[in-house]
């Protein structure tokens, strides 16, 4: 139940940021953690802008991306 009261509270949040690519082209997102996401054309990835050791790390992903993790 908190986990889902989180996802929502995230959802409805003003602090997330949405990225978008473009119809014919791919884009390199950078997380705030230092990992990158490859998105693939006509997709979209939404995520906090800020995050810490209190919040999970956590990513909305519409079509493909390819993540290249930064581990700490």
């Amino acid at each position: 139940l908190l986990f889902v009261g989180w996802g929502v509270w995230m959802q409805s949040s003003e602090n997330l940021q949405t990225i978008r690519s473009g119809s014919a082209q791919g884009r390199v997102v950078s997380l705030p953690d230092g990992s990158r996401a490859h998105l693939q054309p006509n997709s979209q990835l939404e995520f906090a802008q800020q995050w810490n050791s209190e919040i999970p790390k956590a990513v909305w992903l519409q079509g493909e991306a390819r993540f290249l993790v930064s581990h700490r």
